[in-house]
Formats: C-alpha cells, sequence, structure tokens
C-alpha cells in the first residue's frame, strides 16, 4: 500500500507541475522563516544556561524611591555578597563583577613596546570559578584570581597579543603595572549576558577595601544559592541583613533614620534576579551590555506562527480549489471498491510527501544562507544536526505536522465526494463547499495587512528616533576615549585643535549621553533631610554647552570668568520639577551631605531638557557640575562633516601629546543611534520575514486566482460571446478578491492598532499612530492582490470565445 500510495503521490506531482510548484515554493519559504525564526527563539532562551547552577545563580539589585525619583539598578555596594554568605545560610557564594573602566568600554594594554584597547575587563573575586562555569585551557581556576596583579586571559585575547595559549606566566601592563598571566580560559559563550577578554583579581584594586552599602560601587554582586530553596524568602532575608547596615549609613549621610525615612514616602528594596532572566527581562541602568527584550521573543513567535500556518493555507485553497479535477478520479476508485479511510490516508499521503520534499528544500536554503543571517543578526546560530539529538527529530516531526495540518481538510473534502455528484458533475454545484476556502483566504489577507501596519509602524518609530530632537546636536561631533591620558595637557591639547579653522568647539566630561551616569543624593536648604532627590550627575568642563548646542532656559554656563563656579550646578528642567523650585531658579541652593560633609552648590542655570538616556526611558533630573581638570571623554565639534581628514587631524594633534595610548575615538551621532541598535536589527528582520509572508501569500493567490479563472472558462466564453469587453470580464473576477480584502480590513485593523499600541508603550517616546497607515495598508494588500491575480485575469478575458466555449 505505502508503495502505491507514494507512486500515485509523485504521478500527482508531475502532472500538475505549476500547482506543486506553487505549493512547494510556498511551504518551502514558510519552513525556511519558521525554522530561521526559530533558531533565533531558542538562542535568546538559552542565554546563561550552560552554566551547571544556572537555576541557582542569582543577581543582587536594588530598588526604590528618593523623593518621588524612582530608581532600579542591579548594582550594589561592594561589601554585600561577602555579608549575605556570611549571616545568611542558605547563600552558598558570592562573587563581584566590576567593570575595570566605568567611563569608557576600553582600556590600554601594554605588552613589551606594543599597546592594544582592549573591550571587557573586569575585576573579579576568586570564588568567581565557583559559581560560573569557566573552561580553562592553561593554568588551574584554584588560586587564580586569590592574590594581587593576577589576570586571565581569554583564547582569542592571549592569542591576539602572543600568538598561542601557551602564555601562564607571561606579563602584561595594566594601569601601569604588571599582572601575571595565571590562566587561559576558552571565550565567553555568545549566549552570556556578559563577556569577558581580561579578567583581573579584585584583591588588585580598592575595592575590597570600600564598606559603604549606599554608596554605588558599581558591584554586580552575584549569588549562588542552595539548590531547593526558595528565593523569595532568601531575598527577604538579604533585604533584613541589608537594613541594618543601611540604616546605620542613613543616619550618617542625612540625618535621618529608617522611620522618618520612610515616613517621607521614600522606600527601598534589595532584589535577587535569577541569572537565566537577566539576558530577556532587564532593562534598567547600568546593565554590564544592553539586553535584548521577551516581546521580540513573543513578536517572532507570532510571525514564524503566521508564516507557517499562511504557507499552509495556500496548501489547503489550492487542494481545496484542485478537488473538481480530481472528483473523477475519486469517483472511479470508489466505483471499483476503494473505502473513505483509504482515500482520506492517499491523499493525506500526498501532503506529507509535499512536505518532506518542502522540508528538504528548505533545509538547503538554510544551510546556504545561515552564514549570511548570522552576520545580519549579529549571532552565531547553527542548527546542530549533529549536537543536539532532538534537531532531527524535530524536523521530521514538523515535516509530518505540516504535511497533516495542510492536507487533511481537502483530504476530508474529497475522500467524502460521492458518486452521484460526479456523475451529476454536482460536485461544486453549491456554495458550501467553499466558505472554508473564503476563509482561509480572508485569514491570508489579514495576516498580511497586519503585518504591513506592525511594519509601517515600526519603521516610523525608528525614522522618529533617529530625527527626534533630542535637544542636543549630536551630529558633527567626534568624540575621543580614555581622555585622562592627556593628563595636565587638556588645555594645550584643546587649543591646539582649535587652531584649525574646521574645528568649532572641545569640551571635556566625565560621560556623554547614551553613556552612564552616577546619581548622588542631594536636598533643598530648609527641607527635612529625608527628603532628598537622586538626580543624574554630568560633570563637564566649559565650553560643553557650546559643542553640544545647548539651549539655557535661565541663567549662563559655566564660564572661567567666574571663579566661583567650582561650587557652582546647572540644573535641567526635569530637575526643577522634581525638586520642586519656583522662579527665579537661579540664585538658589541645592545641598549635598555625605558622611557628615554638607556642601552647598549655587544654581547659575536652567538648561533645556535634553535626552541623555536611550528613549525607552524620561529624560529625567540631571544636574551639571563644572569639573575643571577630569576628562574622560573629549568631544570635538566640526563646523561640517566628520571626513577622514578631520579624524587624521585629531589623531595627529593626540599623537603630540600623547604617546602612552594609541588614539580611539568614535562619532556622537553613531553612538546615539547604537543606543538602539536592537529596535533597529529588530525592524530589519521583522520587515524581511513580513515581506516573506506577503510574497507567500501572493503565491496562494496567483494559483487560486488561476484556478478561478479555470473553473469560470466557459462562463468567461459565453459573456465574450455576448459582446462582453475584457474590462468587464477583469472586473468579475476581481469583485470576489475586493470583497475579501474589504472583510480582512474590518478585522485586521483593530487588531494591528492593539499590537502597535502595545509595543510602543515600550518607549518614553515614541511616534503616534497615524490614521493613514490603516487605509494605506488595506490599499497596498488590495493593490497587491490585484497585481497577483491579474495576469490570470486579463489572460481568461482575451481568449477567443470559441476556445472557451469548447474547453468541456
Amino acid at each position: 500500500m505505502f508503495k502505491n500510495f507514494l507512486k500515485v503521490s509523485i504521478r500527482n506531482l508531475v502532472r500538475n507541475k505549476t500547482y506543486s510548484f506553487i505549493n512547494i515554493l510556498g511551504l518551502s519559504i514558510g519552513m525556511v522563516c519558521s525554522i530561521l525564526i526559530t533558531l533565533f527563539i531558542v538562542d535568546e532562551l538559552s542565554y546563561d544556561r550552560y552554566h551547571e547552577n544556572a537555576e541557582n545563580i542569582y543577581r543582587v539589585g536594588l530598588s526604590g524611591s528618593f523623593g518621588g525619583n524612582e530608581l532600579k539598578a542591579y548594582v550594589t555596594g561592594s561589601p554585600a555578597g561577602q555579608t549575605f554568605v556570611e549571616q545568611i545560610p542558605e547563600v552558598l557564594k558570592s562573587s563581584r563583577v566590576v567593570k575595570a573602566s566605568f567611563a569608557s568600554a576600553e582600556m590600554v594594554v601594554n605588552i613589551d613596546e606594543r599597546q592594544y584597547l582592549e573591550e571587557n575587563v573586569f575585576y573579579v573575586d576568586s570564588t568567581f570559578f565557583d559559581i560560573f562555569d569557566v573552561d580553562f585551557i592553561n593554568g588551574n581556576p584554584q588560586g587564580a584570581l586569590s592574590s594581587p596583579y593576577k589576570v586571565i586571559l581569554s583564547e582569542s585575547t592571549a592569542r591576539k597579543y602572543f600568538g598561542n595559549t601557551n602564555v601562564v606566566g607571561k606579563s602584561i601592563q595594566l594601569f601601569g603595572d604588571e599582572y601575571l598571566i595565571t590562566g587561559i580560559v576558552e571565550d565567553t559563550p555568545s549566549n552570556s549576558h556578559f563577556h569577558y577578554n581580561i579578567l583581573i583579581s579584585i584583591v588588585s584594586s580598592d575595592i575590597p577595601t570600600y564598606t559603604t552599602w549606599l554608596a554605588n560601587d558599581m558591584s554586580y554582586t552575584y549569588l549562588l544559592l542552595e539548590e531547593g530553596v526558595n528565593p523569595r524568602k532568601v531575598n527577604e532575608k538579604i533585604h533584613d541583613v541589608a537594613l541594618t547596615h543601611i540604616e546605620r549609613e542613613l543616619v550618617m549621610s542625612l540625618g535621618a533614620d529608617l522611620e522618618s525615612f520612610y515616613e517621607a514616602g521614600n522606600y527601598f528594596k534589595y532584589l535577587l534576579q535569577p541569572i537565566i532572566e537577566i539576558h530577556l527581562h532587564s532593562h534598567t541602568d547600568f546593565e554590564i551590555e544592553p539586553n535584548s527584550n521577551i516581546l521580540y521573543v513573543y513578536i517572532f513567535s507570532i510571525i514564524a506562527l503566521f508564516i507557517l500556518v499562511v504557507a499552509c493555507i495556500n496548501f489547503m485553497n489550492l487542494s481545496t480549489a484542485r478537488s473538481a479535477k480530481r472528483a473523477k478520479e475519486v469517483g472511479i476508485r470508489k466505483v471499483v471498491g476503494a473505502s473513505r479511510g483509504a482515500l482520506f490516508r492517499q491523499f493525506v499521503f500526498e501532503s506529507i510527501v509535499l512536505s518532506f520534499i518542502s522540508l528538504f528544500i528548505a533545509m538547503i536554503i538554510i544551510e546556504s544562507i545561515l552564514p549570511v543571517f548570522n552576520n545580519f543578526i549579529s549571532k552565531e546560530l547553527n542548527v546542530g544536526y549533529a549536537t543536539n539529538p532532538l534537531v532531527i527529530p524535530a524536523l521530521i516531526l514538523l515535516a509530518i505536522f505540516v504535511g497533516l495540518f495542510s492536507g487533511a481538510y481537502s483530504a476530508g473534502y474529497l475522500s467524502s465526494i460521492k458518486i452521484l455528484s460526479v456523475i451529476k458533475s454536482s460536485v461544486f454545484s453549491g456554495k458550501s463547499h467553499s466558505w472554508f476556502r473564503n476563509f482561509l483566504v480572508i485569514f491570508q489577507f489579514t495576516v498580511s495587512i497586519v503585518l504591513f501596519i506592525c511594519t509601517f509602524v515600526i519603521y516610523s518609530q525608528l525614522h522618529y528616533i533617529k530625527n527626534k530632537d533630542i535637544g542636543f546636536e549630536k551630529e558633527n561631533i567626534l568624540i575621543i576615549e580614555k581622555a585622562g591620558y592627556l593628563g595636565n595637557s587638556f588645555n594645550s591639547f584643546k587649543q591646539e585643535l582649535e587652531k584649525n579653522s574646521v574645528v568649532t568647539a572641545v569640551a571635556y566630561s566625565n560621560t556623554l549621553p547614551g553613556k552612564i551616569f552616577g546619581g548622588f543624593p542631594m536636598s533643598i536648604p530648609g527641607e527635612n533631610t529625608e527628603e532628598s532627590y537622586v538626580p543624574r550627575l554630568l560633570r563637564v568642563g566649559y565650553d560643553f554647552d557650546e559643542t553640544y548646542q545647548l539651549e539655557m532656559k535661565e541663567g549662563r554656563f559655566f564660564s572661567r570668568d567666574f571663579s566661583t563656579d567650582s561650587l557652582a550646578v546647572i540644573i535641567n528642567e526635569s530637575a526643577v520639577k522634581e525638586f520642586g523650585l519656583e522662579e527665579p531658579i537661579v540664585g538658589q541652593k541645592i545641598v549635598t551631605n555625605y558622611n557628615n560633609n554638607v556642601t552647598e552648590w549655587n544654581i547659575i542655570g536652567v538648561v533645556k531638557n535634553f535626552n541623555f538616556r536611550s528613549l525607552h526611558q524620561d529624560v529625567g533630573s540631571l544636574v551639571l557640575i563644572n569639573d575643571d581638570g577630569h576628562a574622560d571623554f573629549i568631544s570635538v565639534r566640526f563646523n561640517a562633516g566628520i571626513n577622514h581628514e578631520a579624524i587624521q587631524l585629531v589623531e595627529n594633534t593626540w599623537n603630540k601629546f600623547v604617546q602612552d595610548a594609541p588614539f580611539e575615538y568614535s562619532i556622537m551621532e553613531n553612538d546615539f543611534i547604537n543606543l538602539h541598535k536592537e529596535e533597529f536589527k529588530t525592524g530589519e528582520v521583522f520587515m524581511v520575514f513580513s515581506l516573506l509572508a506577503i510574497f507567500i501569500a501572493c503565491l496562494g493567490l496567483f494559483g487560486l486566482a488561476s484556478f478561478m479563472a479555470e473553473q469560470k472558462t466557459k462562463e468567461i466564453g459565453i459573456r465574450k460571446a455576448l459582446g462582453a469587453s475584457v474590462l468587464t470580464i477583469v472586473r468579475l473576477l476581481f469583485k470576489q478578491f475586493t470583497l475579501w480584502v474589504i472583510i480582512a480590513n474590518v478585522v485586521a485593523w483593530p487588531l494591528a492598532y492593539f499590537f502597535m499600541k502595545s509595543w510602543l508603550q515600550n518607549y518614553a517616546y515614541h511616534t503616534d499612530i497615524k490614521l493613514w497607515i490603516f487605509p494605506a495598508a488595506g490599499f497596498l494588500a488590495l493593490f497587491i492582490a490585484l497585481i497577483t491575480v491579474s495576469y490570470q485575469a486579463i489572460t481568461a478575458a482575451s481568449k477567443n470565445p470559441t476556445e472557451s466555449l469548447r474547453y468541456e
């Protein structure tokens, strides 16, 4: 029986080449898209799960509200982790992970006469290897980072520096000191929420001597909990332990105890975050690396399902539409004794055969384009035939499922055809047979219109991000990293650059828009000290306002003409609102109090709000402090575009003053766009898969239009014989498709609006959903449908009536 089924299936595929080609092409593309998206989703969900104790590793964070300012970050004071280990039995181990340089992503490594700018350098405790799974190529994790001035290199870093990995015992220079290489480890897996090239023993720094809990030491604290414990109960214990230390510091820094602190409407609490949730669920300030978003996993899961369903619907539509062609075959088979069950199995088997052929073609396509796709999404995806024993069974099940889902309805309908209906040629005399096919076509159009609308809105939001007025001019600014290497030569460097007519302004700062901003408690003189505010701080030099074209709402910017500016601050409009200040603002004071060191700062100006964080977040309160002499970044504004000559000019000037570090730069405009690189990349991927889904739908429409034209061959011949024009006949064939599109629009518009409204809520600043997008998507769907079916319609309408009347 199997051999007979296979023979009939192959004959049927060969006999109906056009329909077979459309079905195989549609299913193949649908499978390609769905499998690629599934690989992407599986990778996103796999982050940090490669650790043996992944289910028991947690990151400590702090959430709070100070003066109405909500704060949440997964960084803690340095002593937190070890204190929890000592006082909470369920906490087995802790390790701090601290970026070696918070000002910028890179630091300078010296090896003999060579210099390297290295990314992803961290201080870690010796217990790091007790918590995280790290594979050593050379060296031993025991004692590798237990004493000062020891480092571990990743494999790729060791090969970059020395050409091989047999370098344990050699030295590199960091921060002017010699560090001994005690181990070489494999590169961090791509599905990790942070990646390291160099690990430094934390006892090489001052970090272990820090004793404050409230000060932001930028320590990422990780805990290994006892297996099987309830993390919520551990979290409560962590909070109770932290309270005893924090209350003491509150009294010292703010002069307020916990009770008065809470009575003022403030609060804080410690958080435990599972490491396996960081990549998709954590989007707070001070993340080690930009994370993705679980929302994208949901979106792409829906797209994958839609694409596969649309491909299957094509098959259903064409199979049921072609039922009339196979009705005679069904009748003959029943006359010679074939049962309905046997016929059903035959037709389902044909669908499964076609599905397996489509899967085979799909896997060839995937293996061909996977490197390009990986480059496009910046990942390292692979199908993993050999490494994952579930892959091949899953692919086989996919082919069987698609075959069953696609062919079950048409098989059921074909096998139910009665012999009498075949004899009377009344298989399609009624309308009851086509309601399901009409529903499927409407569903296809609905999906296409939803995708059109979503694509329009996503593109509009990305365009909005690129072009939004963010309150400062980000164009034509070149950023110099590692400006600290200039030392006391900054002013000379600045003057040298400004001698060139292409340079408009030069300024330094401790951070920049789009990078990490610290904060510090501040209060208003005369208010209760527990009513503190924690604005973000930006330390800047003179001419920062000119460099970034900041607009002052009131007062002035820092000036060399005023010696008192060393105790002056400038605040933004959000800070004015948060502090509750009333006009006039200039001349009022704000106070900082830390360890009973009270400092009064004079407000000399109010700067208009500018976006110093991503557009996911509100501007927030910001205080600018004049810091003459401290520079982590130098911003150079040009009066025209930044070209090779402009970059070369700055590099040559840098080399005159600095010999200890290579020149490293970035472009502010690009840096700000990179804040939303996940959105841009996701938007591009979404658009590609949306277009492919629409293409698959068009394939089905083309095949369906061909069948409808074939069905109406005799009717068209009669109409033409009676004088109907080609346009009249084409309009007749278009009428049904137009009705389907109208119904699909009614369903698609509210669905798309709901999805996109929810998506846009992820941004504090977002575009509005324009009403014109909805009819535009509807007309576009109708236009594509008409273009898709026009060839078949015009061909049918242009035939000689005598050919049409001889058709049967």
